[in-house]
């Protein structure tokens, strides 16, 4: 596992925790680093496609159970698949819900909504989290206008301070605004955070 940082030509500062292994400690690990780093009472999710390669059987229908009643238990969840019926009719007789293509969440920042993160980075081939406290209407608006992934928005409007993209390759990439943090203190408690026992 390797860890970098870079602070790229338009201002934003990463730190990028390569190749994190869905099934390892590592991913708890990963989880903690965004439980420290997740200061306000709303945590929102964009949630892209299932990981079909690793997941089969028994684990695979157990994520497509669990996620989407906990959501719809615990906060909200909307699907951003629903606009092609067909193809949704065809997936919903397979069993596989429409969640399972892209969907936009919220839970707010409690211990019990870490615990189906872990689940959430090992079902889902890209994810995004950030909190906020900002509510689900205005989380909402912002993916309408498309503003969910322009970080410099997202700062800027002190929407929130750190953003956490897991990526298809396996990659978790930590943004943060370098503004109003120390980088150097957030790379090492990181770093810390990654050595510690699980």
């Amino acid at each position: 596992m390797r860890v970098e940082r870079e602070l790229n030509k338009i201002g934003i500062y990463s730190i990028s925790i390569d190749d994190v292994e869905g099934k390892s400690d590592t991913i708890k690990k990963c989880v903690n680093i965004i439980k420290k780093y997740s200061k306000y009472k709303n945590l929102f999710f964009d949630l892209n496609r299932e990981e079909g390669t690793y997941l089969i059987g028994d684990e695979l229908i157990r994520y497509r159970e669990n996620i989407p009643r906990y959501l719809g238990e615990f906060g909200e969840y909307e699907s951003l698949y629903d606009n092609n019926k067909k193809i949704s009719e065809r997936r919903k007789k397979r069993g596989v819900f429409d969640s399972a293509i892209h969907i936009i969440a919220s839970l707010k920042n409690k211990e019990q909504s870490f615990r189906i993160i872990c689940e959430m980075l090992g079902y889902y081939l890209e994810t995004t989290i950030f909190s906020s406290d900002i509510d689900w209407e205005a989380y909402k608006n912002i993916i309408r206008n498309n503003n969910n992934h322009d970080v410099k928005y997202l700062f800027e409007n002190k929407i929130t301070d750190f953003i956490f993209i897991f990526r298809e390759n396996n990659d978790l990439i930590i943004i943060l605004d370098h503004n109003k943090y120390d980088c150097e203190v957030i790379y090492n408690n990181i770093l810390k955070i990654l050595d510690s026992e699980i």
